[in-house]
């Protein structure tokens, strides 16, 4: 997921690179069976637990709940536990998948989780706040990108029509995002005078929705829903009012849309004034960026999404894309409007998100200003060496080895 390539895996890969470390990851703490290493050597957990200096979870302490049981074993071990937050553990009262998380009292397990941890990090000062109350040890790393991935290659796909291209990618779960720009993009079309200047962009596209049904025997199964049905699907009728800003001229492409063919695209297709790309894994979604010349970051401004990272915008920084965004936290930690960005305020959005796409396209030397502005500051504040210097302190720290903090791999080669 997102999370952990984000929170774990770019973090560990840069700081083995960087720094005297050795990660190991195990996915069950509590099995009785033999472990494997990648040379295929067997160990135990309580080698695992005998070897490590610090155990590191994201978001809960067990995947299947076991969440106190987990803790003792590590506790009896004499380890402490670093837990890694990204999100507020309550959601949205719109959120796609409360109901669910409510059932499974996710919630509660999280606290839990973080109330048994020795060390809690989060990714902004605000998230840092809603778990001060159950541990007040934590700390901010923020998220951070390595442009040494290949997805962060900044290579901008020229648009044969000289157009400005706004461009929106995320999950499913941004329901409540989407519809804040929605009536903005609708005056867009309507807009005669910006008619063949923009082109409007859905990344992460997907029709893999599904819904749990009860069958025959009283059994529950997940069924796919038609593609019609799916969340993607009503973003991008968002995208292009209902279809009816492509119904002038272009009535074969949306028969095409609606065929939700995957496998081709034909060139031609690039230079409709919507597009759709296709869902990437998480190691290449980032590259979608280099097809738009604007991100679009809407926030409906609630206590779960104002617990969010800033990643929309540091990613757009880092592809050299202009933003337009909303300002409410977490982006109120970057937003400096007509200097790194322009800032939608709440209730403001149906006039300005119009306004705003208009004055990226009118103005194109201030949109490139706004994006080598917004490059400049999140390359200097969010590459991941420089995160992961504060991580790599912390965790020398938390795991009794502050001897090691101010050292490099390079500096101590000697270390095993």
């Amino acid at each position: 997921t997102g999370c952990s390539y984000h929170r774990q895996i770019v973090p560990n890969k840069a700081l083995d690179r960087n720094y005297p470390i050795d990660i190991l990851q195990v996915d069950d703490l509590l099995s009785e069976q033999p472990l494997r290493n990648g040379d295929g050597e067997e160990f135990s957990i309580a080698t695992v637990l005998e070897w490590a200096d610090v155990i590191h979870f994201g978001r809960v302490l067990d995947v299947q709940l076991r969440v106190q049981e987990v803790a003792a074993l590590i506790k009896k071990a004499g380890k402490p536990i670093i837990l890694d937050l990204d999100d507020y553990w309550n959601l949205s009262s719109k959120h796609i998948l409360k109901a669910g998380y409510e059932k499974a009292n996710q919630s509660e397990i999280i606290r839990q989780s973080i109330k048994l941890s020795d060390h809690v990090t989060v990714t902004t000062p605000f998230l840092a706040e809603k778990v001060k109350p159950f541990n007040s040890n934590v700390t901010v790393l923020e998220n951070a990108i390595d442009p040494s991935e290949d997805q962060w290659n900044v290579s901008p796909i020229a648009d044969e029509k000289n157009r400005t291209r706004f461009g929106w990618i995320g999950g499913s779960c941004h329901v409540e995002d989407i519809e804040l720009v929605r009536d903005g993009l609708t005056k867009v079309w309507h807009d005669s005078d910006l008619k063949g200047l923009f082109q409007l962009v859905l990344g992460g596209f997907n029709v893999m929705d599904g819904k749990i049904v009860t069958n025959a025997n009283g059994e529950q199964e997940m069924h796919r829903v038609s593609p019609l049905e799916c969340i993607y699907t009503y973003f991008e009728r968002c995208f292009t009012n209902e279809y009816k800003g492509l119904a002038d001229g272009y009535p074969n492409y949306i028969k095409y849309l609606m065929a939700f063919d995957n496998e081709t695209e034909a060139p031609e297709l690039k230079q409709m004034p919507y597009r759709r790309i296709w869902a990437k894994d998480t190691f290449s979604y980032g590259s979608a960026y280099n097809h738009w010349d604007v991100t679009l970051i809407p926030l409906n401004d609630n206590t779960f999404n104002n617990s969010k990272s800033q990643l929309k915008m540091i990613e757009s920084g880092f592809m050299g894309k202009a933003v337009i965004v909303s300002e409410v936290y977490p982006y109120l930690y970057e937003t400096k409007s007509g200097v790194n960005c322009l800032a939608v305020r709440p209730g403001t959005g149906h006039k300005n998100w119009h306004k705003y796409i208009r004055k990226m396209i009118n103005e194109p030397e201030m949109r490139k200003e706004l994006a080598a502005t917004l490059q400049k500051e999140m390359v200097a504040k969010y590459h991941i060496d420089v995160v992961n210097n504060k991580r790599w302190k912390l965790f020398c720290q938390v795991g009794g080895k502050p001897e090691l903090m101010n050292h490099t791999r390079e500096s101590l080669k000697h270390y095993s």
